[in-house]
């Protein structure tokens, strides 16, 4: 069974079935509810953020420099990551699928690594590990639907830390770990930050409990196992724990 988003010790489950099989239930959710997700966590978010390198540049009273240009450069760079996320985007509707080939590890170190200037300008950093043996089996145990959602779900936590949070530190933890039966094999990625908190009942603002919805959704699509503990002042800790399809490995 899924585990739902959790306010303080509260749990409130999020029905879901075929752990293993990471495939989406037919009577799920209509097509255009996953593509506002899409939009806003996707393409949405890289826009914003290449709007605000802008604002900063074009902000600061100072000659065109180094400074300047390296602001420019990032924000760029995230129009660059936003118009490949178009064309991954297109190709879903193409094909009515998520895009294929999907590296969760590899896509998710990207990520962090494209997504440090902004933290760093809210004077944040974002530290990431693969724990043991995470990367290799992350490899061949998640489906392409699978890696694409849980992908979606642990960059909105991140971007939630960013923009909602104000921690100085985000750290973004991959391991494999023994799953609910005998043989099995479950990855567990936490995303937890000592930030200032929030209530879950009363996100901070209509974007924070867009994403929420979306993160949540997004787990009950791939059956995962979610859960966001946060209170004020204490900070926030995401889990989501999703079974591995190794079969004999």
């Amino acid at each position: 069974m899924c585990q739902g988003l959790v306010a303080s010790s509260t749990t409130h489950p999020l029905k879901t079935k075929g752990f293993c099989r990471q495939t989406t239930p037919m009577n799920e959710s209509p097509k255009d509810r996953w593509l506002a997700y899409e939009l806003h966590d996707g393409l949405l978010q890289w826009i914003i953020g290449a709007r605000l390198q802008l604002l900063a540049a074009l902000g600061r009273d100072e000659p065109s420099g180094t400074s300047s240009h390296a602001s420019m450069r990032k924000a760029l760079t995230s129009l660059e990551i936003a118009l490949e996320e178009g064309r991954e985007l297109i190709g879903y509707l193409e094909q009515e699928q998520a895009p294929a080939g999907i590296k969760f590890a590899t896509r998710l170190q990207d990520f962090v690594d494209a997504t440090q200037h902004d933290a760093q300008q809210h004077e944040q950093q974002i530290a990431i590990e693969f724990a043991g043996d995470a990367r290799s089996k992350l490899q061949v145990g998640l489906s392409d639907q699978a890696s694409w959602n849980l992908l979606r779900i642990v960059e909105q936590a991140i971007r939630n830390a960013i923009q909602h949070a104000g921690p100085t530190r985000i750290d973004v933890h991959c391991q494999v770990v023994p799953g609910e039966t005998s043989g099995e094999r479950d990855l567990l990625v936490t995303v937890s930050d000592q930030g200032r908190g929030f209530e879950l009942h009363r996100p901070t603002s209509d974007s924070n409990h867009f994403g929420l919805s979306s993160m949540a959704h997004r787990a009950r699509l791939i059956g995962a196992k979610l859960s966001i503990d946060s209170q004020i002042g204490a900070g926030c800790r995401v889990e989501c724990r999703l079974q591995l399809c190794l079969n004999s490995q």
